[in-house]
């Protein structure tokens, strides 16, 4: 997607809550699942994307994906269980390999990263850095393409600090 997300890479979609960064991830995943880019140039063949979705309930994808080519079977939608009692945080890496793994695919887009710092706890940053640092190893071994989004969290406001950065 010409200079802004480079195959083989893991890249941050940062910005403010509500405008428009799962919009683009979910119109990126089409575009690759398709091979063809949706409103923007798509330089890739048409493969299988990994679409992890911490936020939205079907409902919502529901609406935001109406006129579109959803589902797509190129396209494989996961969320969380409602009830999952393990750490997310030191077990995703391991889950987004065995996905990877099973649908023999590099492309992997998680919406959204700031799920895990709801709440700002000093040693949660921590962790979400282990995390980040896994997610690069993955992109690094297996030439593979993570595009994460992220944004400040809602209950911070005022300008943008180290907090707003937690992811």
């Amino acid at each position: 997607f010409g200079p802004f997300i480079i195959q083989g890479s893991l890249t941050v979609l940062f910005g403010h809550a509500k405008i428009g960064k799962s919009i683009i991830m979910l119109q990126i995943a089409l575009s690759i699942a398709r091979g063809k880019g949706h409103g923007m140039p798509c330089n890739v063949d048409k493969a299988k994307v990994i679409y992890i979705d911490l936020e939205n309930k079907d409902r919502t994808q529901a609406k935001r994906t109406e006129g579109y080519d959803w589902p797509n079977d190129n396209v494989i939608r996961c969320q969380v269980s409602k009830d999952y009692e393990g750490s997310m945080r030191s077990e995703l890496a391991s889950a987004i390999e065995q996905l990877m793994n099973k649908y023999g695919t590099t492309y992997v887009i998680l919406d959204n990263l700031s799920w895990f710092d709801s709440e700002i706890k000093k040693d949660m940053h921590a962790e979400t850095q282990e995390l980040m640092k896994r997610l690069d190893l993955i992109c690094q071994e297996r030439q593979a393409t993570m595009i994460l989004g992220a944004h400040r969290p809602k209950s911070n406001k005022g300008p943008l600090g180290l907090e707003s950065l937690a992811g």
